[in-house]
């Protein structure tokens, strides 16, 4: 939407004849959002924004608000993206009253509860930490096997599945993951473990293209052949985890397609910048995502900024090391992908930042 100042009107992009000239003009309109059902429109959603994308066939909600999370490794969709009408009634087994998100929507879709917990989750509120991370090196690479054994004679894949590139991320994440914060005034020690989601086990939600291999170095090195051919290796893996009706083992390379804590990673959710749904592989940068329990407890509260400060401060030191690098042309050391962050706790910063400084331009 765009707004019309001197019209006081907001604009939706629907066509409400033409102009003078002969354009197409759009039409005023003042109320809610409303919900995107021309089909056109929905295509281009899906081939340039796929994670918003919801399906042709019930536009009523373009987002996927709701996450169904579950540790019953015996489905094959650990993700609900169920839509609703507004004037629909929402239950389910787990929760006996419709839950209500949006001002706009009087029975939005109900908040995320792991079937085989009831209640565990009920109601749960979450803070995301997300990183973008962009390859320098945007070179599309064609890997070959021998087939069969193998799934495929050849697999062209995006720059964000360069072994090196993944290896690197790997290592990123595993630090990140490591990071420890401290809760003033005692400096009281406070871990990811600490203030995750943990839907069905120890580990925490961490969506990533790691998971495929349950973030082991040893996992993501695995191949198999012989001494002229290649059979299968991370590439085939990757692909087998990320089609349309994952396998939920690789066995070929003997490897599990399910993460550390028990789900199944959607490829849209771990991937960016690639061409469309069927060909996420081709991807030219990653997205790792993890997420934190929020909650009304002040002192659970202070604990999840805790993390997320100490997170902040990595990134900015981070950052700060590639540009160092990039300036003594160290390229192949750190300096070769770029990250883009963000968590709750730098968008508050930057709130009360701007807060603050519309605040002084008032000060005469």
């Amino acid at each position: 939407m765009n707004c019309i100042a001197e019209d006081g009107h907001c604009i939706w992009y629907e066509e409400c004849g033409r102009n003078a000239m002969g354009r197409v003009t759009n039409c005023y309109y003042n109320g809610a959002a409303l919900q995107l059902t021309n089909k056109e429109a929905l295509k281009t959603l899906k081939s340039m924004c796929s994670m918003f994308y919801n399906g042709l066939d019930n536009p009523s909600q373009p987002f996927p608000i709701y996450f169904n999370l579950t540790n019953n490794t015996c489905q094959n969709n650990y993700y609900n993206q169920s839509t609703f009408q507004c004037n629909e009634p929402v239950h389910t087994q787990y929760e006996n009253q419709p839950m209500c998100d949006h001002s706009d929507c009087p029975k939005a879709p109900p908040k995320p509860s792991p079937p085989d917990v009831p209640g565990k989750y009920s109601n749960i509120s979450i803070r995301m930490t997300e990183l973008i991370i962009v390859p320098d090196n945007q070179t599309f690479q064609t890997h070959y096997y021998l087939s069969p054994p193998g799934l495929l004679s050849e697999i062209v894949v995006g720059p964000a599945l360069d072994l090196n590139f993944l290896t690197q991320v790997l290592d990123l994440q595993t630090n990140i993951l490591n990071l420890e914060g401290y809760l003033p005034p005692d400096n009281i020690s406070v871990r990811l473990t600490d203030i995750c989601l943990k839907p069905s086990n120890t580990n925490c939600a961490v969506f990533s293209v790691l998971q495929y291999f349950q973030n082991s170095r040893d996992n993501l090195n695995k191949s198999i052949g012989d001494d002229f051919f290649l059979y299968a290796d991370y590439i085939t893996h990757i692909f087998q985890c990320s089609t349309k009706k994952p396998s939920l083992n690789d066995a070929l390379l003997n490897l599990s397609c399910f993460s550390d804590f028990g789900g199944i990673i959607h490829p849209t959710v771990v991937f960016s910048n690639y061409p469309n749904t069927k060909h996420t592989i081709e991807a030219k940068g990653l997205v790792i995502t993890i997420i934190i329990e929020n909650s009304n407890k002040p002192e659970k509260i202070q604990k999840a900024e805790a993390w997320e400060k100490a997170f902040i401060n990595y990134m900015q030191n981070f950052t700060a090391i590639q540009d160092s690098l990039r300036a003594e042309k160290r390229l192949n050391e750190l300096a070769n992908f770029t990250v883009y962050y963000s968590n709750e706790h730098s968008i508050k910063n930057e709130l009360n930042t701007m807060i603050w400084s519309n605040n002084q331009s008032n000060i005469k």
